[in-house]
C-alpha cells in the first residue's frame, strides 16, 4: 500500500513537471520566433572603418567601379553575396519587446568572403579612389535592429527579407533617407540597429601581401544619439 501510495507520487510529481517544462516552453516559443537567415538580404554593402589605421575594409566586395558616380557608386561595384560565399551559416531571432516594438538579432558566420580595403584618410570620398587592396576573408557578425512590430509584418509580407544594414544606416541620413530608404519603404518608420559586433579574418590577395584582422563593436547610445565604439579596429600584419 505505501509502495503503491509513494509511486502515485512520484507519477503526479513527474507529471506536473512535464506539464510545467512544456508550459515554459510554450510561453518562450510565443515570446520568440526563430527565423532562417535567408529571411535577410545580407550585407553586400556596408563598411567598416578605422580611424586609426586610416583603412576601411567593404566585405563581399569583387571589383570596383565608378558606374553610377555621383550617386548610388557602392551599388555600382561587383559584390558576391552572403548566399554565394563559400559557406554561411546563421539564423535570426525575433522577440517582442511589447505591444509596439520587436528586437531582431541576426547571428551569422561565413567563409570564403572577398573584400576590398580603401584609404579611410579620404574621409566620406574613400569609394571614389581605387581601393588599396583586395583579399579573401570569414567573419562572424551579430546586430540586433529594433522595429516597429508592425512595419516589421508588412516589410516581411511584401519582400520576404529584412532590409540590409546599408538602407536602414541612409535611412538615419537626411541625404541618403529618400534614395535608399523611401525609395524601397516608403512610408515605413526605419527601425534603430541598437548592437554591431563584426569581427573577422583573411589575406590579401592582390595588390599587397598579409593578413588581415577586424573587430568592430557599435553600441547605440541614445543620450549622445550616435554610437559609441569601444572596439574599431581594421589592420594588416
Amino acid at each position: 500500500m505505501k509502495k503503491t501510495k509513494l509511486m502515485t507520487s512520484i507519477m503526479t510529481v513527474a507529471t506536473i513537471g512535464l506539464i510545467l517544462v512544456l508550459f515554459s516552453s510554450s510561453v518562450q516559443a510565443a515570446g520568440n520566433i526563430k527565423r532562417p537567415i535567408e529571411e535577410w538580404e545580407g550585407e553586400e554593402i556596408a563598411g567598416w572603418a578605422d580611424p586609426v589605421s586610416g583603412l576601411v575594409i567593404h566585405p563581399h566586395a569583387v571589383e570596383w567601379n565608378m558606374e553610377g558616380l555621383p550617386f548610388n557608386f557602392l551599388y555600382g561595384w561587383e559584390h558576391l553575396s552572403l548566399f554565394e560565399c563559400e559557406s554561411y551559416h546563421g539564423f535570426i531571432k525575433e522577440k517582442a519587446l511589447d505591444e509596439v516594438s520587436t528586437l531582431i538579432t541576426i547571428h551569422v558566420t561565413v567563409k570564403g568572403v572577398p573584400f576590398m580595403i580603401f584609404d579611410f584618410t579620404m574621409g566620406p570620398y574613400y569609394p571614389y579612389s581605387p581601393p588599396l587592396y583586395y583579399g579573401m576573408m570569414h567573419y562572424a557578425l551579430q546586430v540586433r535592429m529594433l522595429f516597429d512590430t508592425e512595419s516589421l509584418y508588412r516589410i516581411l509580407d511584401e519582400f520576404e527579407k529584412l532590409p540590409p544594414l546599408f538602407r536602414i544606416f541612409a535611412g538615419d541620413d537626411p541625404d541618403s533617407k529618400e534614395l535608399f530608404w523611401d525609395a524601397e519603404y516608403p512610408g515605413e518608420p526605419v527601425p534603430r540597429v541598437t548592437f554591431m559586433h563584426f569581427v573577422g579574418n583573411g589575406y590579401l590577395t592582390r595588390q599587397g601581401e598579409g593578413n588581415v584582422h577586424v573587430n568592430q563593436l557599435g553600441i547605440w547610445n541614445p543620450e549622445i544619439l550616435d554610437y559609441n565604439w569601444p572596439v574599431e579596429s581594421v589592420t594588416i600584419s
